[in-house]
This record gives C-alpha cells, structure tokens and sequence, in this order.
C-alpha cells in the first residue's frame, strides 16, 4: 500500500538559541534557583522563629508565582492559627489529623482562588474541588502515619521490639 503525498512544505530547521547572552541568563537563572533553595534549607535550619509551615523565603523560589504569594501567605497563617490553636501532637491525634487534613484543603481552596482570579480555571468544579479534597484526605491519610491508632493490649511505644524483636533493643 502506497500513499501520494503531493506538495509538501519542508520542514524549516530548528532555530538554535545560544550565544554568550542567553548562556548568562541561565546561569543566572540557575544561581537565582540554587540560591533560593539553600537560603530557604538555611532559614529552616538556623531561623526557627520563622518555622512555620511557609517561610518568606519561598517566595524566593516561587519568583514567577507572585500572584499566588498572597493565598500561600494567607494559607501560612491559617496553619499557624491552627496549629496554635489545636496544639496537634501525636499524644492529640483528632488535633493532628484535623490540621494534618484543612492545611492542605485550605492552600489548595486558596490557590484555586488565585488562578480564577489572575488565569482563570478551566477545570471543571466537580474537578478543582475534588483535588482540594484529594489534598485534604491526603495530609489526613498521612496523619494516620505519624501518629497510628493503639493496638489494644499492647504498651505504647512497645510496637518497634515486637516487629524487630527484643534483642535489638535491648543492646
């Protein structure tokens, strides 16, 4: 089986970028990326009155996301208030999972609000409301890691020596 192709344009070649100027942008860009990572790792580490769920230096980061710092912050805040608020721990686990499920419900609803405010959302809402939920059930999902129901019987803290046995612990 053959086909006729008649007048087909040919393909234009690829326009090579490049140059000294362009080779400077990106490395820049890279420093401008690179930097962002460690000076946010660094504020972690040495700057733990910053610690919150999101430090100013993400903002580094996020440089071309400016229009959804507003909703980040704001999501920060309300985690902060939460997390003040409930005091979550793994001693408090309603507290830990109700944080652990509306800190991301509540970044997800609020990043959605910033893309129909500055893109728009194509999405449809079944679709963009459910992966606030999704988001929500995920950090939920997790807080069960953290923190595991009791196993009747059983001492608490005592699961590791049962699993690994006795003898490594006991060393």
């Amino acid at each position: 089986m053959s086909t006729l192709v008649g007048d087909v344009e040919p393909r234009r070649s690829a326009i090579a970028v490049g140059g000294p100027r362009y080779d400077a942008l990106i490395a820049l860009l890279c420093a401008v990326f690179q930097g962002g990572a460690y000076l946010d790792l660094w504020a972690h580490v040495h700057q733990p009155e910053l610690e919150t769920f999101f430090t100013p230096w993400h903002a580094v980061l996020a440089r071309d996301q400016l229009a959804f710092v507003p909703a980040a912050l704001v999501a920060g805040a309300l985690a902060d208030v939460l997390v003040r608020g409930l005091r979550p721990s793994v001693r408090r686990p309603g507290a830990l999972r109700t944080v652990a499920f509306a800190v991301p419900a509540v970044y997800f609803a609020l990043f959605f609000g910033a893309v129909a405010v500055v893109r728009g959302v194509w999405w449809s809402v079944p679709l963009w409301s459910g992966a606030i939920v999704l988001a929500g059930a995920t950090g939920w999902l997790l807080s069960w890691l953290v923190a595991p129901p009791a196993v009747p019987g059983e001492v608490a803290g005592d699961a590791p020596r049962k699993f690994y046995g006795a003898e490594r612990h006991n060393a």
